[in-house]
């Protein structure tokens, strides 16, 4: 999927489902969105495509979900993505 960039963190992430309306989300959840959109928009500053980031934001959700609440920056997630 990446593999013009260097190596990504892989880890097996369950898929999740969220609400089809940003009414119904909650503030954190909201947060968590955001957050996730400026790791995406770091993939892709890192050679990634839109889609390519996407894609695998959304294959380790959950990883990337376990970085949001351990405190992480976006660019310490994404640096942690992209690590050797």
């Amino acid at each position: 999927m990446l593999a013009h960039l260097p190596t990504l963190h892989t880890r097996t992430s369950k898929a999740t489902t969220m609400p089809k309306k940003q009414n119904d989300l909650d503030p954190e959840t909201l947060e968590l969105i955001q957050w996730c959109t400026e790791v995406e928009a770091l993939l892709v500053a890192a050679g990634a495509t839109v889609q390519e980031a996407q894609g695998y934001i959304e294959d380790e959700a959950e990883w990337f979900t376990d970085q949001f609440y351990e405190g992480l920056t976006p660019e310490q997630a994404a640096r942690a993505a992209l690590k050797d």
